[in-house]
């Protein structure tokens, strides 16, 4: 049956029942439930569009079947309906979808005809996922080449809604993968497995992750599927029972707690059963039959809140309830997975000696869990002023860029977002082949040398030059898209300090500098020889402040660098004859006297300094000597006008300092340096009791300027041992802080690391 938008403007008039509706049968209800369900899901659509797009596809497809009987025009609907309302995106991803196999099962319909009709953006969806379906035809080995096809379906992703449709295509037909020949779905299930599974995971997708699994699982292991699943199936209500009687004094404890009262945190405590195919990924890494994993169930508690360090009170408060399973507790707020994923992991020990998986985490955290990207462009639509998952730091990679530009667009979808997707993301990766025909991902400019590090330290330090497209070019050669290197080396080269401003990449410019650290330590080792060799062969020892003496003599602030300058032929040792004169002829007093010019007034180190002058333009540096933090007495070492370096008084090196730098040397208090963020990290031993680690948390967050950024816990019998990570800023006064903690009932002694 064909109709046009006459016809399916009629639907308004019908009624359906969703869940009584068998989609395949009547176009016209199946188009009406689509719009129901944008109308639901989506907080503005373009019901026109979604119409036009409807009639294109079912025309496109019309009398055309799928390999499972059903009408072919179902699979692009099934694929829509899975954008709207399992990740929620926009009208553009729902359109694309309805259109994505358009232009390739159809002669009526070209790329151009859909760019006419339905605008930019929704062709390149179309496009993209076209590519995609292209790539996925030519039977790439997935054994050999998993990298390679990830990075290769990465590198078309022009838009990030192409991935969201083509996970959504995917799903789609795992859904529906009865139909298709034994090795087809096995070639499906392993590339959902190696590919499909790990992008949904990448996005935050879980939901959609744990499907992908479980479907490629049945159809790769189906007889291992089926035994878990009859195995779950028959223990269901023990366990239901079960995780109802570990939830209760969870929920309990949590509602009565004073603290949580007053800040009005609300909560909700709920457990699920995990999916099948992590179940059978725990009985193979612990070797266990499925009879004998008990934490089938994990319990999630999602707090009401956009503070991180309730999530550590509430830990605390959970653990006085059942004892942690020992090394279960994983801080994934603190160090977040590399899709963005936050929470506390930890395993307790239930009732009947069971452990039970439990997971923490503030509303954001789960609903970027849940729906990962597309779940955060529904929240920041819901509530502007939420939160911004992209204050985090951790997530890495391109799913910053794509996430930050989101998240500075509101969740509007404009030419200017996407643009700046392309612009910062994808126009900043480009992609280069071995001559063995293997991919590599390179940052944009990378250059030959920065590819000839890629492939090896060994190459990349012998190099001497490239081949690319079978072109010799230099080092510096500035690399494009697509190109095939072959790096030419020579046992006789080295790198030399020119490189450095040849290379782009993390890689080789951490090579680089790792070898001309180790030329500098075997420079250094072979000078200290020299020297070493040389008073030996005059019979004589030099104590350290004899040395002290004669490097200051040659103008040297450290040994290091006297040593290096010997190897360098750049000390004349007849500078030093006063001082072996002295020193062979056993003259104490004249070598003291020697020792005494060079060293007066160097140990002057607590008398009183000028002011240092801070401005605007002056850049504050902390010394990695002593650590100073907020709290700690200190002294200022002014380089120059526009920079200092702070130190704590009681710093092993100051002394050094003061002698190199006595002028320089300015007194300064903590209030008057710019405000900055410090770690404090703290080992806390006590007796150990209910509640203790709530109690300690409970008097870090009353202390204010605190922050907790990570927490590990130790119990051994009746000790309590812990580590505790903080991020203070200048207004908190570390000694206080401890004090205030060390007032907690059983805290016998505050350790700072």
């Amino acid at each position: 049956m064909k109709f046009g938008l006459d016809s399916l403007r009629k639907a308004d008039k019908a009624e359906v029942d969703i869940k009584k509706h068998r989609f395949g049968e009547n176009g016209e209800a199946d188009l009406l439930v689509l719009l129901s369900e944008c109308k639901k899901m989506l907080p503005k659509y373009d019901e026109k569009k979604i119409r036009k797009a409807f009639e294109v596809c079912y025309n496109a497809h019309l009398n055309k079947l799928r390999k499972s009987g059903e009408p072919f025009y179902t699979h692009p609907l099934e694929v829509a309906r899975i954008v709207v309302n399992e990740i929620p995106l926009d009208d553009v991803s729902a359109i694309a979808a309805l259109l994505h196999n358009v232009v390739d099962e159809s002669e009526n319909y070209t790329l151009n005809d859909i760019r006419h009709e339905f605008g930019e953006d929704v062709a390149k969806i179309v496009d993209g996922t076209s590519k995609i379906k292209y790539i996925e035809s030519q039977h790439i080995s997935i054994d050999a080449q998993i990298e390679s096809y990830r990075k290769l379906l990465l590198a078309l992703f022009k838009d990030v809604r192409i991935i969201l449709v083509k996970l959504a295509d995917r799903l789609h037909n795992m859904r529906t993968l009865e139909g298709l020949s034994p090795e087809s779905q096995e070639r499906a299930s392993r590339e959902t497995l190696e590919i499909y599974a790990p992008f949904a995971n990448r996005f935050g997708l879980r939901n959609i992750k744990w499907e992908l699994e479980d479907i490629a699982f049945k159809y790769l292991h189906n007889s291992e599927y089926n035994a878990i699943k009859e195995a779950l199936q028959l223990s269901r209500e023990e366990r239901e029972e079960y995780i109802k009687r570990f939830i209760a004094p969870i929920s309990e404890a949590i509602e009565k707690d004073e603290l949580l009262k007053k800040l009005k945190v609300k909560f909700e405590v709920k457990g699920r059963a995990k999916h099948i195919y992590s179940i059978y990924n725990k009985t193979i890494l612990r070797q266990k039959s499925i009879d004998e994993l008990y934490d089938l169930f994990a319990v999630r508690v999602v707090l009401d809140t956009d503070d991180p360090n309730i999530c550590f009170y509430t830990y605390g408060i959970i653990a006085g309830i059942y004892p942690p399973v020992p090394e279960t507790f994983k801080d994934y707020i603190s160090s977040p997975k590399k899709n963005g994923y936050k929470s506390i992991h930890t395993a307790l020990i239930g009732p009947n000696d069971k452990p039970v998986e439990v997971q923490i985490r503030t509303r954001l955290m789960h609903i970027t869990s849940e729906k990962g990207v597309a779940a955060h462009f529904k929240y920041k639509r819901g509530a502007v002023e939420a939160q911004s998952i992209l204050e985090d730091q951790h997530i890495q990679g391109w799913m910053d860029v794509v996430r930050e530009t989101f998240e500075n667009a509101g969740g509007e979808f404009t030419p200017e977002l996407l643009d700046s997707v392309r612009k910062n993301l994808f126009q900043d990766e480009i992609f280069v082949f071995t001559p063995a025909n293997e991919f590599k991902k390179m940052p944009k400019d990378a250059t030959a040398l920065d590819f000839a590090f890629e492939i090896h330290t060994e190459v990349g330090s012998h190099a001497i030059g490239a081949k690319v497209n079978g072109k010799v070019v230099p080092l510096y050669h500035t690399l494009q898209n697509g190109d095939r290197v072959e790096i030419l080396t020579s046992k006789n080269q080295n790198p030399t300090k020119e490189w450095q401003k040849w290379v782009t990449t993390g890689k080789a410019n951490n090579m680089l500098q790792k070898y001309f650290r180790d030329e500098a330590r075997k420079i250094e080792a072979e000078g200290k020889e020299i020297w070493n060799k040389r008073i030996k062969e005059l019979g004589i020892t030099m104590s350290d402040d004899e040395m002290e003496a004669v490097i200051k003599h040659l103008n040297f602030s450290f040994i290091t660098d006297f040593y290096t300058s010997l190897q360098k032929n750049k000390i004349n040792l007849s500078n030093l004859d006063e001082y072996f004169k002295a020193k062979i002829g056993n003259d104490p007093a004249k070598l003291s006297k020697l020792i005494h010019q060079v060293q007066e007034g160097s140990s002057q180190r607590y008398k009183s300094y000028r002011k240092l002058n801070i401005t605007s333009d002056t850049s504050i540096s902390y010394g990695d000597c002593c650590r100073p933090l907020p709290g700690d007495s200190i002294i200022a070492v002014a380089l120059n006008k526009n920079e200092a370096t702070i130190h704590r008084f009681d710093c092993k090196v100051l002394e050094k300092v003061i002698k190199a730098h006595s002028e320089d040397i300015a007194e300064v208090a903590w209030d008057e340096l710019p405000k900055d963020n410090f770690v404090l990290k703290i080992r806390i031993i006590g007796n150990d009791r209910e509640n203790m680690l709530r109690d300690i948390t409970s008097a870090i967050i009353k202390s204010g300027h605190t922050n907790i950024n990570s927490a590990t816990v130790s119990t051994f019998g009746a000790l309590f041992d812990g580590e505790i990570a903080l991020k203070i800023d200048n207004t908190c006064n570390v000694q206080r802080l401890i004090d205030d903690i060390l007032l907690v009932d059983g805290i016998k002694e505050i350790e700072r690391l």
